[in-house]
C-alpha cells in the first residue's frame, strides 16, 4: 500500500536523521601506533628502521624509548630530524645535536634527559613534561655562546623532583686568566695569597669583586627585558680556575606550570 503523505515524512525524516548522524559521527578516531626502541644503548641511529620495533617514528606514531633495563644514550646528528606524535623517554639520555622536525608531546621520566646540543628553537604542538628525576638541558659552553635550551609548546610542566638546570653551564672559567664572556671577571694576579680570588663574572649585574683591587667582577650585559644571552665566568684565583657562569633557557608556552 503507497505511504500516506504523513507516514512517507516520517519514514523520510527518520533516515535525514540516521543519516546526519552518521555523518556527524564520522569515520572512526584511529589511535597513534607506538613504536619502542629496540636498538643499542648507546651509538644508535633514530632514522633506521631496524632500532624500532615499528619502524621509525612519523608525526603518526608514539615513539617510547625505554633504558630501564640499561641506560640508552641516543644522539640526532646536526644532518637529521626527527619526528613524533609523542615521546616518552625513561633511563634515557637524548642529546639533540640535530633537530625535532613534527613533534606532538614530550615526556621526560625517571633517570632521562633532553640536552640541547645547539642553539635551535625546538617546536612541539603540545606538552613538554619534566617527571621527577627527568631533566632539560644544554651542552656546557666554552668560550663561545653555541648552546641554550630553547623549546617552544602549547604547555610546559615540570613536575616535583623534574629539573630544567643549567648551572655552570655558560662561559667556562679558566685557570691563570680571567673569565670568559662579555662579562668575565679578572682574575687575581698576585702571587702572595695562595688562597687568592678572582672576580666574579657579570650578566644581569656586575660580578662581585675578588680578594683584592686588580681582581675586579665583570660588567654587566645582559638586556634584563629581552635577555638572549649565557652568563660569563669568574676570573681565575691563584692556581685556580674562575667559576663558570650559568647557562640560558628560553621557554616558549601557552601554559608554565611547576
Amino acid at each position: 500500500m503507497p505511504f500516506s503523505g504523513r507516514k512517507a515524512a516520517s519514514v523520510f525524516a527518520v533516515a535525514f536523521f540516521a543519516a546526519v548522524l552518521l555523518f556527524a559521527r564520522g569515520a572512526p578516531v584511529r589511535a597513534a601506533t607506538t613504536s619502542n626502541w629496540i636498538g643499542a644503548t648507546s651509538g644508535g641511529d633514530w632514522n633506521t628502521s631496524t632500532n624500532w620495533d615499528n619502524g621509525v617514528p612519523t608525526s603518526t606514531v608514539d615513539a617510547v624509548i625505554n633504558g630501564s633495563g640499561g641506560a640508552i644514550t641516543l644522539t640526532i646528528p646536526s644532518t637529521e630530524t626527527i619526528s613524533f606524535s609523542s615521546l616518552t623517554l625513561t633511563s634515557t639520555t637524548l642529546t639533540l645535536t640535530g633537530n625535532i622536525g613534527t613533534g606532538g608531546s614530550i615526556t621526560i621520566g625517571s633517570s632521562a634527559s633532553i640536552v640541547q646540543n645547539n642553539a635551535t628553537l625546538q617546536t612541539i604542538t603540545g606538552t613538554l613534561t619534566i617527571n621527577s628525576g627527568g631533566t632539560l638541558t644544554h651542552t656546557a659552553n666554552t668560550t663561545t655562546q653555541a648552546y641554550i635550551v630553547d623549546f617552544s609548546a602549547a604547555t610546559i610542566t615540570e613536575n616535583a623532583g623534574g629539573s630544567i638546570n643549567v648551572d655552570g653551564k655558560g662561559y667556562a672559567g679558566v685557570n691563570v686568566a680571567n673569565g670568559n664572556g662579555s662579562g668575565g671577571g679578572i682574575r687575581y694576579q698576585s702571587q702572595s695569597e695562595y688562597f687568592g680570588v678572582g672576580g666574579g663574572g657579570g650578566h644581569g649585574g656586575n660580578g662581585g669583586a675578588g680578594a683584592n683591587a686588580s681582581a675586579t667582577g665583570g660588567t654587566a650585559y645582559c638586556n634584563s627585558l629581552n635577555p638572549e644571552t649565557i652568563g660569563s665566568a669568574g676570573g681565575a684565583g691563584y692556581q685556580y680556575s674562575g667559576g663558570n657562569g650559568g647557562g640560558f633557557i628560553k621557554l616558549t608556552a601557552q601554559a608554565l606550570s611547576r
